[in-house]
Order: structure tokens, then C-alpha cells, then sequence
């Protein structure tokens, strides 16, 4: 009656609203599209052949950076280079020197 005919419109907008519904043409069209579908291989026409000197062209490669020896830097120096790449400055020398190799990428912990 009256009740299953308003549940079932509720259900199409439902359907409607999540984006779920397809009118008759649109089912019939995603059916041929099923059925038109198969795997297609395509061979290359020649093999390609790229040397070393064509590839190092291609890519960029960063030179690696040169690790400074901290260590052997005094305090007030290393402070500054901290102060200069806007870390802490506080603590010990050793810890001054973890800080910075750190921040240049040489330590990984």
C-alpha cells in the first residue's frame, strides 16, 4: 500500500543522493563498458638503449657535503654556528657538537 510505496521513494532518494542511482541508459552503457573491457599489451616497436653518460646528464647528483670536524672547534665558535642556524646553545661542548652534526644530517639517532 500507501506505506511500501513512500519506503521505497525514500530508499531512491536515498540511492539518489549518494550518488548510487543510475537511470536506465546509464546502466546499459556501464554494462557495454564491462563487456568492452580486456587486457591490451602493448610490445614496444624497439628496445631502448640509454648509456651512462645520457643518464648522469638526466639526474643531478648533490656533490656530498663536507662534514666539519667540531670538535676541534672551541665553544664560543660552535655557539655561534648554533646561534647562526637557529638552535639551542645551551649545554656542553659535546653536546654542542651533537647538535650541529645533527642538524647537518651526519648523525643519525
Amino acid at each position: 500500500g500507501r506505506k511500501a510505496d513512500l519506503v521505497g521513494r525514500l530508499d531512491e532518494y536515498d540511492k539518489i543522493a549518494a550518488g548510487e542511482y543510475l537511470n536506465e541508459d546509464e546502466e546499459e552503457e556501464e554494462a557495454e563498458e564491462e563487456e568492452i573491457e580486456e587486457d591490451v599489451v602493448v610490445e614496444p616497436e624497439e628496445d631502448i638503449f640509454v648509456d651512462d653518460e645520457e643518464i648522469d646528464e638526466a639526474v643531478e647528483v648533490e656533490p656530498a657535503k663536507e662534514t666539519k670536524d667540531y670538535s676541534s672547534m672551541t665553544v664560543a665558535t660552535l655557539k655561534d654556528e648554533l646561534r647562526s642556524r637557529g638552535l639551542r646553545v645551551s649545554g656542553k661542548k659535546a653536546e654542542l657538537v651533537e647538535r650541529l652534526e645533527i642538524d647537518d644530517g651526519s648523525v643519525f639517532s
